[in-house]
């Protein structure tokens, strides 16, 4: 059976690459009726937070994304030191005394002598005599699970074949000096125990993967995990993300009036061949999903298309469909502002607009004041908004520019400078709405 996992850390808010792994597993998931775990990567004792782990339950039933197993890590704990031991017992794993401390005096050391920031495994020299020393002095160790250091090799999903010198990189860590595991040794225990059958993540973790297929073989020389992974996405305000840019969370964008059906598409469709579509079906997605499909650089993305793709969305929704998540007065109104509003708080403030007794914004007092006049003198019938809006193009078409007479009679109606049609505006509101609007903002 296909399982995949989604396996963020509570140690800040989900942001959007979060959120673009926990769509890509989730549609490959569905694509392949397969199953969707959920686990909470809280090895990180300090800087995990319970709000952080609740943001991440609220940001995916927000988006609709549903798991079908869940885990914690913190909660596992006497599985990972029962397989801990036994690869202290094949002699795997090594207890190293190095203070932090000395770690980074090692580091800059050979940074400075132009040579890989490489652990020197010198630890594996101590005799028995030497460690017992360090012990009696309360100097408890960390352990490193000794890695091949040979050239690898292996198949990618997405990059089809991926090299790695396992020479070009330390001795992972597997258990620290307080007794807690790492998220590298942590992982793969998880994703045998589980289960796991594909690991799909962002090339950033390339390298982790690489030690860790050892680390997955030497618990379990059977497994057979497939890997996939996805360059990252370069957004136009902040580089790389990064749970350090608050306004690339999901909360964030949820805050703002983004729906979940846009913020799934954008991360689905983005750095794929496919277009960033309208279509917002859910089936849909899962049936175009591929990664194949994925490209192999990562794009730069422009945020702002997630906010245009947001007005895509609501504008495709029947007055059905949008009453039922606006309370919409009525299907006439949401015909003429659906085409306008980018979130919806877009359409509070169109259905206050469109209340009677709305005042709008004042402009130059004597275009309002032959506005007025020309109002005044229109006749009141059923197309006494085209005579309306053609007396006031006539009187000001030698001293204004079309644009700026439409702007100033938005400002005096609507209080803003767009919006839809303005004689569709008028139609609606109704002569002598419009008029009293008019005259409101004459007298005050």
């Amino acid at each position: 059976m296909i399982k995949v996992r989604f396996a963020p850390s509570p140690t800040g808010f989900l942001h959007l690459g979060n959120g673009r792994a926990a769509i890509f597993n989730y549609l490959f998931a569905k694509a392949n009726n397969g199953r969707f775990v959920l686990r909470i990567d809280d090895t990180d004792t300090e800087r995990s937070k319970p709000e952080y782990e609740n943001g991440i339950y609220e940001d995916l039933s927000w988006l609709n994304i549903k798991y079908d197993e869940k885990y914690k890590q913190s909660e596992r704990k006497d599985l990972y030191i029962r397989e801990f031991n036994k690869l202290v017992e094949k002699g795997i794993v090594y207890p190293c005394y190095e203070t932090k401390e000395e770690l980074e005096i090692m580091r800059n050391y050979q940074l400075q002598n132009k040579k890989p920031p490489v652990y020197n495994r010198k630890a594996l020299t101590l005799t028995e005599e030497e460690k017992m020393e360090f012990e009696s002095r309360g100097i408890t160790p960390h352990w490193r699970f000794k890695l091949n250091r040979r050239k690898i090799q292996f198949a990618d999903l997405i990059h089809e074949s991926i090299k790695f010198d396992l020479g070009s990189v330390s001795d992972p860590v597997v258990r620290k000096a307080d007794g807690n595991f790492t998220y590298t040794f942590a992982s793969c225990v998880d994703d045998i125990d589980i289960g796991i059958s594909h690991i799909i993540r962002g090339d950033d973790h390339i390298s982790n993967t690489a030690s860790q297929i050892e680390i997955f073989k030497a618990l379990n020389p059977d497994s057979a995990i497939q890997f996939g992974h996805y360059p990252l996405i370069n957004f136009e305000q902040s580089g790389k993300m990064s749970k350090r840019f608050g306004d690339l969370s999901i909360k964030n964008f949820r805050d703002q009036g983004l729906e979940p059906e846009t913020v799934i598409t954008f991360l689905a469709k983005i750095g794929t061949s496919d277009p960033l579509t309208t279509c917002f079906d859910f089936e849909t997605l899962v049936s175009e999903f591929s990664l194949a499909k994925i490209s192999k650089s990562g794009p730069k993305i422009f945020l702002k298309d997630m906010f245009l793709l947001n007005r895509k969305f609501l504008s495709s929704l029947d007055f059905y469909s949008a009453n039922k998540r606006y309370n919409i007065e009525s299907e006439e109104i949401w015909n003429l502002i659906k085409e306008n509003v980018d979130t919806p708080k877009d359409i509070d403030n169109w259905k206050n607009i469109l209340k009677d007794d709305f005042i709008g914004m004042k402009v130059d007092t004597n275009f309002m004041k032959k506005v007025y006049e020309i109002i005044s003198s229109t006749v009141k019938n059923e197309n006494w908004y085209d005579a309306f809006i053609q007396n006031i193009r006539n009187e000001f078409q030698n001293t204004l520019s079309t644009k700026e007479i439409f702007t100033n009679l938005r400002l005096i109606v609507t209080g803003l400078e767009n919006g839809p049609h303005f004689a569709d505006i008028l139609k609606f509101l109704g002569f002598d709405e419009t008029k009293s609007r008019i005259e409101k903002l004459l007298n005050m």
